[in-house]
């Protein structure tokens, strides 16, 4: 995988298999607690909604705040987690 210039991220460590694009993060992950919480967001018809979940339906904050990327680190063992495959669509959004 090519490694290109990120904002922070110097390297590709911390994530469960970039070979297989698996992009769970590990407890070493320097993705950990460096998100931002998102305010709530509304479409053009006025609907408002927050970001609950991450990609693989698990809460979306897990300790100081939320990780940097799709997947929130939940400890333990990510491997044994749940992961987002193909076609698999998660509630990831709660409407206000």
């Amino acid at each position: 995988m090519n490694e290109r210039a990120n904002v922070w991220l110097t390297g590709l460590r911390g994530f469960l298999s970039v070979e297989r694009k698996d992009f769970r993060l590990t407890e070493d992950s320097p993705a950990i607690d460096k998100g931002k919480a998102l305010p709530a967001m509304q479409d053009y018809d006025g609907m408002a909604w927050e970001i609950e979940n991450d990609f693989a339906g698990l809460s979306r904050i897990y300790g100081k705040s939320p990780d940097a990327g799709a997947f929130e680190y939940h400890g333990g063992d990510a491997s044994q987690k749940p992961e987002l495959r193909a076609g698999r669509q998660t509630a990831a959004v709660r409407a206000l």
